[in-house]
């Protein structure tokens, strides 16, 4: 008989918890699904600028582990490699070493403007913006893995499209 591990459906925390890195109440890379949007819990670094963050801002996978140890930044200088995007910060973190959730898939809005002058519809991603930000995929970055898209540019307006 095979049994099926299906979709987490309760947690411990809400979305908007900051938790200290003692206190992991669930599990790093569980998957949440609530209100047409996607959320992954991971671990927050302010990476080597001790950067904080706040919702609406970009988080990327810190080095080349990040991805499969759920360890984020809005420090960009800490990806190795080519930058793999993470989610959007969902509370604001002013420490390091935080548990938190981030949202992969669905509408957001960004904390800063678009850059590369991204218009509705442009794909979006984390090369060549500021840490925190994404920027219009284009001829700077057009190998760039694509994040998100604008659906509001002028408003900051994206959807989320990060890998699970």
């Amino acid at each position: 008989m095979t049994l099926f591990k299906g979709i987490k459906k309760i947690f411990v925390t809400a979305l908007g918890d900051v938790n200290l890195s003692t206190d992991l109440l669930d599990t790093l890379g569980d998957i949440r699904f609530e209100n047409g949007k996607v959320y992954k819990y991971v671990l927050y670094s302010e990476g080597t600028a001790a950067l904080d963050t706040t919702i609406g801002h970009v988080l990327v996978y810190v080095g080349s582990t990040g991805y499969h140890a759920n360890t984020v930044s809005r420090d960009y200088a800490d990806a190795s490699g080519q930058l793999i995007g993470a989610g959007v910060a969902v509370a604001a973190v002013t420490t390091d070493a935080r548990y938190m959730w981030v949202q992969i898939k669905g509408p957001f809005t960004m904390a800063i403007t678009l850059g590369g002058t991204a218009t509705d519809g442009s794909p979006l991603t984390a090369v060549g913006a500021s840490s925190g930000g994404m920027s219009l995929v284009g001829a700077t970055a057009a190998n760039s893995p694509v994040m998100a898209f604008a659906t509001d540019a002028s408003a900051k307006l994206c959807t989320a499209d990060f890998p699970f």
